[in-house]
């Protein structure tokens, strides 16, 4: 069922509907779940060339996507708990992840932009890089967070680092210049569906929703609500906390 409006959707609704499962079908990549994850991971494997399935069980995009805040971090915090269970390498590893997939997503809005069916809406998705700030209001993380910034400061010149200010409840901080974005995830994720839809190796399923997945020993049996079988290669779970049904 369609959610009600929420901030992303209050003055836009669906571009494009999909059909539901009908009949078995045969995929290289199956992936569950039709929000923001499920649009970027179908995205990647069909321009990889793979035959690729996408089934949600609501309408694309309008279950925790449309909730999603719609921010994208390019850095992990190095306060204590991190820095306890994950070495400085890791955390760094992070960071260049976060940074090459932001710069994933902003070569995706150029494509899209490109596009005569996406480019009308393109302007909806209200992308812009923003400031992003580390910060804690507690004095005992004024040493690691120095620390912080005497490190990322050898390399960058422009990071601030911040000092008290009771106005914000602020002991400590530091500005990370334009590290971070803000969009519609919403109607991002519509526009790749209605991009890649029309890929002759993409086939999109709404109101299909997968309740069983069986291994096999070359890939997997996957069982829609309405018994319609998807025998796929790989299957990519980008469907949230429902994730959680198909571990065992």
């Amino acid at each position: 069922m369609l959610q009600e409006n929420v901030f992303w959707n209050e003055d836009f609704n669906i571009i494009k509907e999909y059909p539901y499962l009908v009949k078995d079908r045969k995929c290289d990549v199956l992936i569950v779940g039709g929000g923001i994850a499920g649009a970027l991971s179908a995205y990647i494997q069909a321009k990889e060339g793979a035959k690729v399935i996408i089934v949600d069980k609501n309408i694309v995009g309008f279950s925790e996507t449309i909730r999603n805040n719609g921010i994208v971090e390019t850095r992990v915090d190095f306060n204590i708990k991190t820095i306890k269970n994950s070495s400085e390498k890791n955390i760094y590893k992070c960071n260049d992840l976060c940074k090459e997939a932001l710069n994933t997503i902003i070569s995706i809005i150029k494509e899209l932009s490109k596009d005569e069916d996406c480019k009308k809406y393109i302007d909806k998705i209200g992308f812009k890089n923003v400031d992003l700030l580390m910060y804690s209001d507690k004095i005992t993380a004024k040493i690691n967070m120095y620390k912080t910034f005497e490190k990322i400061g050898k390399t960058n010149s422009k990071v601030e680092y911040l000092e008290e200010d009771p106005l914000i409840n602020l002991r400590t901080g530091i500005i990370f210049p334009k590290s971070a974005a803000i969009f519609n995830p919403y109607i991002l994720t519509q526009l790749i569906f209605l991009y890649i839809s029309k890929m002759n190796n993409v086939e999109i399923y709404e109101n299909t929703e997968i309740v069983n997945i069986k291994s096999s020993d070359d890939g997997a049996i996957c069982i829609s609500n309405n018994g319609f079988k998807v025998f796929s290669k790989n299957v990519i779970l980008t469907s949230g906390i429902h994730i959680l049904k198909y571990l065992k």
